[in-house]
């Protein structure tokens, strides 16, 4: 899992769901240089607070994280790309917060889809509690069953595939 500060509670809790779900997860602020193929997957949650000074930065991080699993030729590992307020979901019933920098974030994330169908890339835009345990559960079900949905919206009472 790609994290930073702002997504790292989140994290913590949502691997060691993970690890007693009886995965392996390893947590880096950035993708390791070496073994990138030998993973299943990378759950990209990084950006949450960026200013939009820092969006340039979190899209050139992002593509190359891209370019780095791309060059994998044996296996690639699947990329989940998971934002806060980067949705952008007209007809949702609960009121929500839209975030710039999450919804660029979110809008290349459907490059990706496009243009390296191979990661098999997956949005979720996160816009629930941070709090809640029940939500890192939610999270971590999208991860470990996914349903074929490719853009999902997660908020505090319902789930919308976009």
């Amino acid at each position: 899992m790609l994290v930073d500060e702002a997504s790292a509670n989140l994290v913590e809790r949502l691997a060691l769901w993970l690890q007693t779900s009886g995965q392996y997860v390893e947590i880096s602020q950035q993708l390791p240089p070496k073994n990138q193929c030998n993973v299943d997957h990378i759950v990209h949650l990084q950006g949450w607070n960026a200013s939009a000074d820092a969006s340039v930065t979190l899209l050139s991080t992002i593509l190359t994280t891209v370019h780095a699993l791309a060059l994998c030729s044996e296996k690639t590992p699947k990329l989940w790309v998971v934002t806060r307020g980067g949705a952008l979901a007209l007809e949702c019933e609960e009121a929500h917060t839209i975030n710039p920098v999450q919804s660029a974030l979110f809008g290349f994330g459907r490059v990706i889809m496009n243009e390296y169908p191979s990661l098999n890339c997956t949005l979720i835009d996160a816009t629930f509690s941070l709090d809640a345990p029940e939500d890192v559960v939610r999270l971590g079900n999208e991860l470990l069953q996914p349903d074929g949905a490719n853009e999902i919206m997660l908020t505090n009472q319902s789930r919308y595939v976009l």
